[in-house]
C-alpha cells in the first residue's frame, strides 16, 4: 500500500508543476478526490448470475486542462478496492472421500481485487449559478489490478484453508473440474462454470454529473455521481459471460 501512496504522490507532484507552468492562463486545474462505489455483475449466460452488491472505496487525483472555459479534458489517476459477487447456478468438483464429482449448486464466489483506474472524460459544465457550477462526463475509466485477484467461495464448494487466507483464483486454470464425460457433454457444457479465473484488466464507460462549489478565489468542493458499465466479459470461462457495473458517490476538493 505504500509504494501504491507514494506512486500517486509522485503524480501529483508532476501534475502540480505542469499546473504552475498554466498558471496565468489557468488552462489546467488540479484537485483531490474521493469515492464510494457499489459495484455489482450483470451475466449474459444462462449458468451464472449476479451475486449481489458490494461496497468499495477509492481515492486519488485528478486534473482538468481547459481548451475552453467550459470545456475540458479531464484526467484522473486512482487507487481502489473493489469486490463483485458471482453465483454459479451449477459446478463441478471432485469429493476425495467417494472418489467421484459432485455437483454444487448455487455457489457464490465473493471477488475482491485492488487496482489502478485512470479516468479519462470529456467534461462539459455551466457558467457559474450562484457559488455553483453544474457538469457532465463521458468518457471511458480503464482499470488495472497490480495483484493476483483474490475470491473466499461457497464453503459447499472449496473449504477454506487452515491459516483462512483467500484464493488466488487467477494462479491456474480450471479451478473447478468439470470434466467427468459421463456427466458433462456437449449439449449441455453450457450450462456449468468450469473455472474462476477473470480479467485483470477492465474497461468500463464512464458516465458522470455533478456539481463544483466555489469556496474562495479558485478553490471548489467537487460533488457528484457516476455510474460504469463494464465493456469487456470478466470472466474466462468458456461460455460464461458477466460484466462488471459500478455506481460512484465522488467528492473531492479543486484548487
Amino acid at each position: 500500500m505504500k509504494k501504491q501512496i507514494a506512486l500517486l504522490v509522485s503524480i501529483c507532484f508532476v501534475l502540480a508543476a505542469q499546473a504552475q507552468n498554466d498558471s496565468n492562463g489557468r488552462k489546467l486545474r488540479l484537485g483531490f478526490i474521493g469515492a464510494s462505489s457499489y459495484g455489482w455483475m450483470s451475466t449474459d449466460t444462462k449458468n451464472l448470475s449476479g451475486g449481489g452488491v458490494k461496497a468499495g472505496v477509492g481515492f486519488g487525483i485528478y486534473g482538468d486542462y481547459f481548451f475552453a472555459e467550459n470545456y475540458a479534458v479531464s484526467i484522473e489517476a486512482l487507487h481502489s478496492t473493489q469486490g463483485y459477487k458471482i453465483k454459479a447456478d451449477s459446478i463441478f468438483t471432485f469429493d476425495k472421500a467417494s472418489n467421484e464429482y459432485k455437483k454444487t449448486g448455487n455457489a457464490v464466489i465473493n471477488y475482491q481485487m485492488r487496482s489502478f483506474q485512470i479516468p479519462i472524460t470529456l467534461k462539459l459544465r455551466t457558467n457559474e449559478i450562484g457559488f455553483w457550477r453544474y457538469y457532465g462526463q463521458i468518457g471511458i475509466a480503464p482499470a488495472f489490478s497490480y495483484r493476483s485477484v483474490k475470491a473466499n467461495f461457497d464453503p459447499n464448494v472449496f473449504v477454506r484453508a487452515d491459516d483462512n487466507t483467500d484464493r488466488l483464483v487467477n494462479d491456474a486454470e480450471n479451478d473447478f473440474i468439470y470434466g467427468d464425460p459421463s456427466l458433462i457433454a456437449d449439449g449441455n457444457r453450457d450450462n456449468f462454470l468450469e473455472e474462476d479465473n477473470v480479467l485483470g484488466i477492465r474497461m468500463p464507460l464512464l458516465i458522470g454529473a455533478g456539481g463544483e462549489w466555489t469556496i474562495s478565489g479558485n478553490t471548489a468542493v467537487i460533488i457528484g455521481i457516476r455510474y460504469e458499465y463494464g465493456l469487456l466479459n470478466m470472466m474466462k470461462a468458456e461460455n460464461a459471460v458477466a460484466r462488471r457495473n459500478v455506481f460512484n458517490l465522488v467528492a473531492g476538493v479543486r484548487f
